[in-house]
């Protein structure tokens, strides 16, 4: 399925640009603990993404076929995570054990934060938009704002009424701004291990 938009498409990531995904990720998010887990993990990840039955992954792409952005979402949030591990333990099993005797930190961090809530009574019925990444040189073309609404839009097809995503609360005030811009609210503030401080922001489709 095609999107088109101006000079640009959009439409789904095929299994061999996952790389291309995984690099505009590390650009985007250079300090970010899960670019720290490496292109392995970030491969892994998206793949896994990719392949389940609720999750999407979308890509903008110039006419080169050049991916632009990416973003990367779910139908359904509660228990994601949690289930593309399973239909992939081999293979984080393995990552999984070379953090143990590498970074047994980071494989802390990782396992505290796999079924975090925002609040005790958050069921995680709602889509989220788990990961959204523009490429450094391509920043402040509206990629970003593109790829959110054909997101949604899809989402919106397949029945979800809501859409969520979370952010940092601290020194962030452009970032909340612009979800702001585009329809969503403040739904809840929480702590991510170790003492991030996030915000959840929900939006009606």
């Amino acid at each position: 399925m095609l999107y088109m938009i101006a000079m640009v498409k959009i439409r789904q990531i095929s299994r061999n640009e996952i790389f291309k995904v995984s690099t505009i990720h590390q650009q985007a998010f250079e300090s970010f603990f899960l670019t720290q887990l490496g292109s392995s993990f970030l491969d892994l990840y998206y793949t896994a993404l990719q392949n389940n039955s609720y999750g999407i992954l979308l890509g903008l792409f110039d006419d080169n076929n050049n991916l632009l952005a990416f973003a990367a979402s779910t139908q359904k949030a509660a228990g994601f995570h949690l289930q593309i591990i399973k239909e992939n333990i081999a293979q984080f099993g393995v990552i999984g054990l070379k953090l143990f005797f590498t970074r047994p930190a980071a494989l802390i961090r990782l396992l505290k934060n796999i079924t975090k809530k925002s609040t005790p009574n958050d069921n995680g019925e709602y889509a989220e938009l788990l990961s959204i990444g523009v490429a450094t040189n391509q920043q402040r073309n509206g990629y970003g704002q593109q790829l959110i609404l054909k997101t949604e839009e899809i989402l919106r097809q397949k029945g979800c009424t809501r859409i969520s995503l979370t952010t940092d609360s601290v020194d962030n005030l452009k970032a909340i701004a612009f979800y702001k811009n585009l329809g969503y609210r403040v739904l809840s503030k929480f702590i991510t291990y170790p003492n991030r401080e996030m915000l959840r922001l929900i939006k009606p489709l």
